[in-house]
């Protein structure tokens, strides 16, 4: 007994507890060094990445074909706030090296008011990845070169990324997914690059592979972004983040985390804790925003009230209930759409048992919408306020 539970904590430390760190190490180092200065925005972000080659019938092939296509949108742009088509084409060093070269396109609003602009990249970089026992890890370095409309230079720019993949637990198409990327102005522009670190994103969240010709994956969580402001305040945006994932089954998938060894072939969610965690995130938005009005109430003395008492300036405490509270109201059309889809696709139930589920993952999640319309105490009118 003391040997299997010696063996379960030195497994979290060296699996789980290695995303983990990436994640909370890398957002708690900027978090420290500018919460007291910083704006805080939120946001969703969405983006569909694949890979082919460009001979899919020679299995020799080296030459393969890249795109990914991502829309953002955050509150402080009111609604869209950048668009990106970004094709490349590549070659195949080794089973686990490729090299790229490709142009980007980006249409964004930017969040500080100025109007709309356009940028053009050309981009080159080098992905590594590696299995090391049930953990995938991925790297990725990308050098840019931008030409953006609002100025006359080119800005070079280093981006360093760094990601881990491990599966829940044994036999599981679904993983625990952080990575972390680091963005370098690498000269001085007339649009804005200030020659120093300007930018970090760090994420968290689960990865759940699918089967098919094509080898594909959707990854849900938590973004951290930071952006460094040139004689202003820093920003950090906390976004809901969906990212999809396709690949050939024949080629290097540095997205794709593979079963252990020996294995078998993945399941999809059989666990019964998974049944209560979409029902628990379904009823986590209206909860953690009638919370926020609690400890604001426990902070003033008194019911908070509309147009006086703004959450975001209340206390540090509330602020932070609702930034967190926030995150969770992003997330219930996801888990609305995506706990229903899962629980129907369940492995080793009968049919009955997966409608019962997906039926109450989706009504918790219409009761939850209906709760917050309805608005007793009118909370939410006051947190939207």
């Amino acid at each position: 007994m003391l040997s299997n539970s010696f063996s379960s904590r030195a497994w979290f430390v060296g699996g789980r507890g290695v995303l983990l760190a990436l994640f909370f190490g890398m957002t708690f180092l900027w978090c420290d060094r500018s919460m007291g200065q910083a704006v805080h925005d939120f946001g969703a972000w969405f983006s569909v990445n694949t890979q082919g080659k460009f001979k899919n019938r020679d299995p020799e092939s080296r030459l393969r074909w890249w795109f990914d296509g991502h829309l953002r949108y955050l509150d402080d742009s009111d609604g869209f706030n950048q668009s990106i088509f970004r094709p490349g084409i590549g070659y195949q060093l080794t089973p686990n090296t490729n090299l790229w070269v490709g142009y980007a396109w980006i249409n964004e609003l930017p969040a500080s008011g100025n109007p709309v602009f356009d940028e053009n990249r050309i981009w080159q970089q080098a992905l590594w990845s590696k299995q090391v026992g049930k953990q995938k890890l991925f790297s990725r370095s990308r050098l840019e070169q931008r030409f953006v409309e609002t100025g006359s230079d080119t800005g070079w720019r280093f981006r360093q990324f760094f990601k881990a993949d491990r599966p829940l637990y044994e036999q599981s198409s679904v993983s625990l997914v952080a990575w972390n990327e680091s963005f370098i102005d690498l000269n001085v522009t007339d649009f804005g690059q200030q020659g120093t670190f300007s930018q970090n994103r760090a994420f968290i969240g689960l990865g759940k592979k699918f089967g098919g010709p094509r080898k594909t994956k959707l990854e849900v969580g938590y973004l951290n972004q930071f952006l460094r402001s040139r004689g202003g305040d820093d920003r950090f945006n906390h976004i809901l983040s969906m990212n999809w994932f396709s690949f050939l089954k024949n080629m290097l998938n540095p997205y794709q985390t593979p079963n252990a060894v020996g294995s078998g072939p993945p399941t999809v969610f059989g666990p019964r804790w998974i049944d209560w965690l979409f029902w628990g995130l379904a009823l986590l938005p209206a909860a953690s925003v009638y919370f926020t009005w609690f400890v604001a109430w426990l902070t003033l003395g008194h019911p908070p009230c509309s147009s006086l008492d703004d959450p975001k300036h209340i206390s540090p405490a509330v602020s932070t209930v609702y930034l967190i509270s926030g995150l969770f109201l992003l997330s219930l059309p996801v888990v609305a759409i995506v706990g229903p889809v899962v629980q129907l696709m369940a492995a080793g139930r009968s049919l009955a048992i997966r409608v019962t589920y997906a039926t109450i993952s989706f009504v918790v999640s219409v009761g939850t919408i209906l709760l917050l319309r309805w608005d007793p105490y009118d909370v939410v009118y006051w947190y939207f306020d």
